[in-house]
């Protein structure tokens, strides 16, 4: 390995004691925490007002269950390899079909158990439904599910789907792949399971997943002489970049597949249950602390957050009218609608820096592109 592809490699013989410290991927709209039971998806949160979440998907991903000797996260591609004494697993939230998480095992001799990672059923969802069907040929597991408490009265209820590769219970030697493809409605999941299904078949799942952060590493190009310090940077950078969408950077020869993003959460994307990492809401670190980090960078990226906050402006207006005052108050935390979702009434009441924060974003964003679309264009002046 050259010495320069080490400094985005970040490798362990075990995996840590607490399992809060395993690794997360991400790519904007899921995220899931590594060994985990776990799937988060980009604006699903359960519960209302001040017990808003994020609503917990039981993982679809199947694991290998080998003797493990080394687990390794490589920045530079986005993928997390699990190497066995027989076997090898790959992970990978794919960076330009973003609804798609997928893993590919080897198997080099022997037989290999699979298990699953679903653990208990979720206490956000009521199950829909939970069967196997057919999709290009391929057996796959179809699990609807809807929250049980929408953030307002006036929210509707938000609904999952999951489409996954069925897996045996065995792995013989040979290559296998797994999608999970993740969807509002059944319509989308399918869809971008079709989409990863034939970029599978035409060999190409993967290498368009490291394209997607070839250019984003070409652009970000950071040269630091320390090896460890370096890798301390690159997964800085990693962690954060995996937050936003790809989609917003438009790289040439890749397709793109927009959503309405809801933001960053101080806790990523792999994070955000009840009483957990702030819950999944969008909080003033993301205008202060994590937009800056990205701003020079990908400008193109901090929009879409601004967008996320332009989106919520009727829930700031409404905070602002309440409090006795005229234009918006933004709320100290948020998740869906833009009303605030805080947990502790004392931050919500008093906590009110937020909104200058989030002026300070958009002032940088303008100062730093030149740009005034965000004012002209896309409603912050409204």
């Amino acid at each position: 390995m050259p010495e320069e592809e080490g400094e985005y490699i970040i490798s362990s013989p075990t995996l840590p004691q607490n399992s809060n410290y395993n690794m997360i991927l991400s790519n904007s709209f899921v995220g899931h925490r590594l060994h985990g039971d776990t799937v988060y998806m980009n604006g699903l949160y359960n519960g209302h007002t001040t017990s808003c979440h994020r609503a917990r998907v039981p993982c679809p991903i199947p694991y290998a269950n080998g003797t493990a000797m080394s687990y390794t996260l490589d920045c530079k591609k986005a993928t997390y390899t699990v190497q066995g004494e027989n076997f090898t697993q790959v992970f990978y939230a794919h960076a330009v079909l973003n609804r798609v998480f997928v893993t590919e095992v080897e198997v080099k001799s022997g037989v290999v158990p699979m298990e699953s990672h679903e653990g208990q059923p979720s206490v956000d969802l009521r199950t829909i439904s939970n069967q196997n069907d057919l999709i290009g040929g391929e057996s796959v597991s179809v699990f609807a599910g809807e929250i049980l408490d929408p953030e307002t009265q006036a929210s509707p209820k938000l609904t999952v789907y999951s489409i996954t590769t069925n897996y045996q219970k065995e792995l013989t030697a040979g290559h296998y792949t797994f999608i999970s493809a993740f969807g509002s409605t059944k319509e989308e999941a399918t869809q971008f399971y079709n989409l990863a299904l034939d970029d599978k078949n035409s060999g190409i799942l993967l290498s368009t997943h490291v394209k997607s952060w070839s250019h984003v590493w070409k652009t970000v190009s950071i040269t630091i002489d320390n090896s460890d310090f370096a890798k301390t940077v690159n997964s800085s950078l990693y962690f954060l970049l995996s937050a936003f969408p790809h989609f917003a950077l438009n790289i040439p020869d890749l397709d793109n597949y927009p959503f309405k993003f809801y933001g960053v959460s101080p806790g990523s994307l792999g994070n955000g249950g009840k009483h957990q990492d702030y819950w999944g809401h969008v909080f003033w670190d993301q205008d202060l602390w994590m937009l800056p980090g990205v701003m020079l960078l990908f400008p193109q990226l901090v929009r879409q957050s601004i967008l996320y906050r332009i989106a919520m402006l009727p829930g700031a207006r409404e905070k602002a009218r309440k409090a006795g005052y005229m234009g918006a108050m933004f709320p100290w935390e948020s998740g869906l609608t833009g009303v605030d979702v805080c947990p502790g009434a004392v931050y919500a009441n008093y906590q009110q820096h937020i909104t200058a924060c989030v002026v300070y974003a958009i002032r940088q964003y303008v100062y730093t592109t030149g740009s005034w679309d965000v004012l002209t264009e896309d409603g912050a002046w409204d």
